[in-house]
């Protein structure tokens, strides 16, 4: 898998003008996240690092949309994930930890963290 990796049910058409990547619906992001998890009952390694930022664009959204908490489940799941990860993007770190501080500052619970440290991520 590269980069480009579509979403599941993601329209290509739907893309901006020039752009390469389909738009992000919350529907084709469930989809692939459902296929993500799928493939992990199988191979509890399996992951799709290009899905990274589709999750980390999802939180963010939950976040303006009210749900903090379910955002900050995002956000520190994509962080676990991105420091077992091989390769570091220096970017995504930093909007991981902004946005973390900003969620944990603006009232979402820290439960989602407990569970996180004692290796509880459910799905993401």
């Amino acid at each position: 898998l590269t980069g480009r990796m579509p979403l599941l049910g993601g329209c290509p058409r739907l893309a901006p003008a020039g752009g390469r990547t389909a738009s992000i619906s919350g529907p084709a992001l469930a989809l692939t996240l459902a296929y993500e998890l799928a493939r992990q009952r199988g191979n509890p390694q399996f992951t799709l690092p290009a899905l990274l930022a589709y999750k980390v664009a999802f939180a963010l959204l939950l976040a303006e949309l009210g749900h903090l908490n379910r955002a900050l489940h995002f956000v520190v799941a994509a962080q676990q994930k991105l420091n077992s990860s091989k390769e570091k993007v220096p970017l995504l770190v930093e909007l991981l930890l902004h946005s973390h501080k900003r969620l944990t500052t603006a009232g979402a619970t820290d439960a989602v963290e407990k569970k996180a440290s004692r290796g509880v991520t459910s799905w993401l």
